[in-house]
C-alpha cells in the first residue's frame, strides 16, 4: 500500500463539518470516533472520544486503543501515553507488545531515554520473538535513545524561532528560499466534496495568496516547492487522496518564464512517476546539459520504505540513469532531500539513523568519488520531534525547516495536536579554510620557499604569515570579512589581491582552493654553448651579457663548462657576445619576453679557419714515423721508461748517420755499393730527418689545436728489431714511446705539460717490440750489417704517431 508518513498532519484536517449537538449518548459519539478512526481521521475521532469520556462512560478495549492511537497520531503524546497506560491495565490486552512500542516512542520524542531504555529492555525480555519486524525497531530505539544520551555536540545555530508570520494553526511545510522569497505549503484550503470539507494543501509565495498553477484540480494537494539550482524549473509534488487516508504523490514541474511567472504543469514520466507508488519531495541540480534530481519514494528496489533517490535527465526530463543512494536509505524512512547547490551537500530528514527522535534532520557530502558517512545537524535544529524539510538561503546563512515542536501552533487547544509549522534560524558562525597554491604564471610549476601572508585590511593586523618550503597554505578564515593576501618570493613581483570568501554555507565545514599565479621579476637565461663543426660542448668561454635599455654589463671569462645561467629582466633587450680560443666570436641579441621565465638558448661557435687546418694538417701528417739509433734509447729509472727525450735521441742518432752508411754499404761491391749507399742516405734524409721535421710542425700545430680548448688524444705505438730477446725488445719498445711522451712535457719549456695535467691531451701508448718486424729483418748478431745498419733492421726501430681523436678521450 502506498503512502507517505508525513501526511498524517494533513489526514487529521480531513473531516466533515460536525456539530455535537446531533450525538447525545455515550455509545453515539463512540460509534462514530470508531467509524471516523477506521477511515484515519484521527482529530475528528480524538474529539468524539473525547466527548464520549466526559460522559462517564466505560470505553471498550478495542475503542480505548484507538482513542489512545487517535492521540498518538496527532502527536498529543501526554494524553496518548495515559490511554496506553490504561489499556495496558486491562487484563484482556492482547497487543500489550504494540502499546508498549507505542510507549517506548512516546518517552523517546519526550527526551525521557532513560525510561524509553528500560522499556525497551522489557520488550526485549518478554516480545522479542512475538515480532520480528518491531523487535528490530525496538533495538534500534533503544540504540538512538542510548546515542542521544551520550552525544555532546555544539549546536549550529544558538536558537529557532517559529515563523509566525507565515503560520498557522494549520500545517505549513517544505519551505525553500528563491530570489528574496519564502515559498512553503500549507494545507488550509478547505473545499467541499460531496457535502463533506476537506482541506487541501497549495504552495505559497511569501505568505501571499495561493500560487496559482493552471491545469492542476482544485481536489490536488500541491505540495513540496523547489527550484532547481539554475533556476529553470519549478518542483512540486501533487496528490490525490487515496481510500485508506493516505497521500499518493507525483512529482510535476513547469518552467520559470523570464519574469519569474511559472508556466504550465508538466509531470515527469516514468520511472520517475508511477500508479504503482509515490514520490515526492524533488531537489534538482543543474551540470551542464544534466538535470540531478534528488527525491524520495517508495518505489520497489528501495532498502525500506521511502528511501532518497537519485536520477540524471536530460533537458528534456528524460531519464538516463535511476539509483538508490544505499549509503543513505535505511530500513526505515527517509525524507525531504535538500541538495545545497555552493557545498554539495546533501539535507535529508530521517528515522533510521542514530538521533533524537522521530525524524532528525542529516546531512551528508556527496563527493563525486564517494559518499562520506551520515552525520546528524545536531540538537536545536533536531529535537526529539519530527524535524524535516530543511533548506537554506544562499549562503547558508539562514536556515528553514519543519516541525511538530512543542511550540508549534496547536489546531485544537484541547489535545497537544497538530500542526507542523516552519521554523528558522541565523547560522552564526561561518568559518573557511584557504587552501592556496603558489604557481609560476610564465612556466606554471609549483612554486616553493614561498612566504604567504592574510591581512585584516580594517585594523591592518596580520592574520596569517607562514614561509614553507611547499607550495601549499591553509589558512582559516571566517567567511563575512574581506581580506588581503599576499605571496612573496625572491625573484617574483609580489602578489596582493582583496580576498572576499564566495560560495561558503554556515554551519559547515566549508574549503576554497585558490592558485596564486606569481609572475616573476627575474627571468632565467639557460645558455648552452656547443661547437658548430662537431656540436660537441664546449668550455673555457668568455661571455658579455648586455642590457641593452640600461647599458649594464655581466662579464664572465674562462667559465669551466658549456653551460651557464644569467639573471635577466622580463621583456627586456639583450646582447649575448661569446668567445673563446680558436673559435670566431659570436653575438646575438634577444628580448626576454614575457611567456617564460626560463629562456633555453643554444650557441653555436664556429672553429677558426687557423684551427681546422691545424687539424687538417695533424690528421694528414698521421703516421708520423719516429726513429731511433740501435739500443737507444738507454734505460731510466726502470727498463720502460726512457731516460732521455725524443729530440736527445734523435740528435744522437742522426750523428752516427756516417756510421749507419759505412757499415751497410761496406758488405757490398760495385753498382750494388753504389745502390746500397743512396738506400741508406735516403733513408736518413728522407726518413729519419724528415719525420723529426714533421714533429716538430706537429707539436706545433698540436700546441694550436690545445690552446683553441680541443681535447687531443695521440696514440704511440713503439717498434724494435728482432735482434734482442722479445722480452727485451718489449720493453725498449715501451722506452722509445716514453721518450716520445717525454718529449711532449719537454718540448718549448713544457708548453704542452698544462694540457697534459689537465687531462685536455692525452698520449696512450701501445709497444709491439719485435713483433710485427718483417721476416726478412736479420735477427742476426754475426751480421751486424743486415740486423743492425742496414735501412730495413733501422725501420723496425721507430715509434709511430698512427692515430689522433679531437674531442674524445
Amino acid at each position: 500500500m502506498r503512502r507517505i508518513y508525513i501526511s498524517l498532519v494533513f489526514l487529521i484536517l480531513c473531516f466533515a463539518q460536525n456539530a455535537f449537538g446531533q450525538y447525545y449518548s455515550f455509545n453515539q459519539h463512540v460509534r462514530y470516533a470508531d467509524e471516523r478512526y477506521i477511515e484515519g481521521q484521527y482529530l475528528l475521532a480524538l474529539e468524539h472520544y473525547y466527548e464520549a469520556s466526559q460522559l462517564k462512560g466505560l470505553l471498550k478495549k478495542q475503542s480505548l486503543f484507538n482513542y489512545a492511537d487517535a492521540a498518538f497520531k496527532v502527536s498529543d503524546l501526554a494524553l496518548a501515553e495515559q490511554l496506553f497506560m490504561l489499556y495496558q491495565e486491562n487484563d484482556k490486552a492482547g497487543n500489550g507488545h504494540e502499546v508498549l512500542y507505542n510507549l517506548i516512542v512516546i518517552r523517546q520524542m519526550q527526551e525521557r531515554y532513560e525510561e524509553a531504555i528500560l522499556d525497551c529492555n522489557i520488550y526485549i525480555s518478554e516480545y522479542e520473538e512475538l515480532d520480528i519486524n518491531l523487535t528490530e525497531k525496538v533495538n534500534s530505539l533503544k540504540e538512538s535513545c542510548q546515542w542521544a544520551l551520550a552525544e555532546i555536540r555544539e549546536a549550529m545555530v544558538d536558537s529557532v524561532q517559529n515563523m509566525k508570520s507565515v503560520n498557522s494553526i494549520f500545517s505549513e511545510q517544505s519551505p525553500f528560499i528563491y530570489g528574496d522569497s519564502l515559498y512553503y505549503n500549507a494545507i488550509n484550503q478547505m473545499i467541499v466534496i460531496d457535502k463533506e470539507k476537506q482541506y487541501y494543501s497549495r504552495i505559497y509565495k511569501g505568505g501571499q495568496k495561493p500560487l496559482e498553477l493552471i491545469g492542476v484540480p482544485e481536489n490536488k494537494l500541491i505540495s513540496h516547492p523547489s527550484f532547481s539550482s539554475d533556476g529553470k524549473y519549478f518542483f512540486y509534488s501533487v496528490g490525490d487522496y487515496a481510500e485508506d487516508g493516505t497521500i499518493i504523490y507525483d512529482i510535476y514541474f513547469s518552467l520559470v518564464n523570464q519574469d519569474t511567472t511559472i508556466g504550465v504543469p508538466r509531470k515527469l514520466l516514468a520511472p520517475i512517476n508511477s500508479d504503482a507508488y509515490t514520490s515526492a519531495h524533488a531537489s534538482a541540480i543543474t551540470v551542464d546539459t544534466i538535470i540531478h534530481l534528488y527525491f524520495s519514494s517508495d518505489r520497489p528496489g528501495g532498502k525500506g520504505g521511502f528511501d532518497i533517490w537519485r536520477a540524471e535527465m536530460s533537458l528534456e526530463m528524460e531519464v538516463l540513469n535511476l539509483v538508490n543512494l544505499e549509503d543513505i536509505n535505511t530500513s526505515s524512512d527517509e525524507y525531504s532531500p535538500f541538495l545545497n547547490f555552493n557545498t554539495n551537500d546533501l539535507y535529508f530528514s530521517s528515522n533510521g539513523h542514530l538521533g533524537y527522535g522521530g525524524f532528525d534532520i542529516f546531512r551528508i557530502a556527496m563527493d563525486e568519488d564517494s559518499l562520506k558517512s551520515v552525520d546528524n545537524v545536531g540538537p536545536k535544529l533536531n529535537s526529539s520531534y519530527n524535524d524535516l524539510f530543511f533548506s537554506t538561503n544562499v549562503n547558508g546563512s539562514v536556515v528553514y525547516f519543519t516541525s511538530n515542536r512543542p511550540g508549534s501552533m496547536l489546531l485544537d487547544s484541547r489535545f497537544e495536536s497538530c500542526c507542523y509549522d516552519i521554523y528558522t534560524a541565523e547560522v552564526t558562525e561561518c568559518s573557511i579554510d584557504l587552501l592556496a597554491l603558489i604557481y609560476n604564471r610564465t612556466g606554471g610549476e609549483m612554486l616553493n620557499d614561498t612566504k604567504f601572508v592574510v591581512i585584516d585590511p580594517e585594523t591592518q593586523d596580520t592574520v596569517y604569515s607562514n614561509e614553507s618550503d611547499e607550495n601549499l597554505f591553509e589558512v582559516e578564515l571566517d567567511c563575512d570579512k574581506e581580506y588581503i593576501i599576499q605571496s612573496i618570493k625572491e625573484g617574483f613581483d609580489l602578489y596582493e589581491l582583496s580576498f572576499r570568501p564566495t560560495n561558503f554555507s554556515y554551519g559547515q565545514d566549508n574549503e576554497i582552493i585558490r592558485k596564486i599565479y606569481l609572475n616573476p621579476s627575474i627571468y632565467d637565461l639557460n645558455l648552452t654553448v656547443l661547437s658548430k663543426d662537431t656540436n660537441l660542448p664546449l668550455d673555457s668561454l668568455n661571455f658579455v651579457l648586455t642590457n641593452i635599455n640600461t647599458g649594464d654589463q655581466v662579464e664572465i671569462n674562462k667559465h669551466p663548462s658549456n653551460n651557464i645561467h644569467f639573471d635577466v629582466l622580463p621583456g627586456t633587450n639583450y646582447k649575448i657576445d661569446v668567445s673563446r680560443n680558436g673559435y670566431k666570436d659570436t653575438t646575438e641579441v634577444f628580448n626576454s619576453g614575457n611567456k617564460s621565465n626560463i629562456i633555453n638558448k643554444t650557441i653555436y661557435l664556429e672553429e677558426k679557419e687557423v684551427i681546422k687546418q691545424a687539424k687538417i694538417s695533424l690528421a694528414e701528417t698521421i703516421p708520423l714515423a719516429l726513429f731511433f739509433d740501435n739500443d737507444a734509447p738507454v734505460a731510466g729509472d726502470s727498463t720502460h721508461l726512457s731516460g732521455e727525450n725524443y729530440s736527445d735521441t734523435y740528435e744522437a742518432y742522426y750523428d752516427k748517420r756516417g756510421k749507419y752508411v759505412f757499415n751497410y754499404v761496406s758488405k757490398f761491391s760495385g753498382r750494388r755499393q753504389d745502390d746500397a749507399r743512396r738506400e741508406a742516405s735516403q733513408f736518413f734524409d728522407g726518413e729519419v730527418r724528415v719525420g723529426f721535421e714533421k714533429y716538430d710542425i706537429f707539436k706545433k700545430q698540436l700546441l694550436l689545436v690545445l690552446e683553441s680548448g680541443q681535447e687531443v688524444n695521440i696514440y704511440l705505438r713503439g717498434y724494435a728489431s728482432p735482434l734482442a730477446l722479445d722480452e727485451y725488445n718489449q720493453a725498449l719498445g715501451r722506452r722509445r714511446v716514453d721518450s716520445v711522451r717525454k718529449e711532449f712535457d719537454d718540448w718549448n719549456g713544457g708548453v704542452l705539460l698544462p694540457y697534459i695535467n689537465n687531462g685536455q691531451l692525452l698520449v696512450t701508448e701501445r709497444s709491439f717490440g719485435e713483433e710485427t718486424s718483417p721476416k726478412e729483418v736479420s735477427d742476426d748478431p754475426s751480421k751486424p750489417y743486415q740486423s743492425i745498419y742496414s735501412p730495413g733492421a733501422s725501420r723496425e726501430r721507430r715509434v709511430e704517431i698512427d692515430e689522433i681523436n679531437f674531442n674524445k678521450n
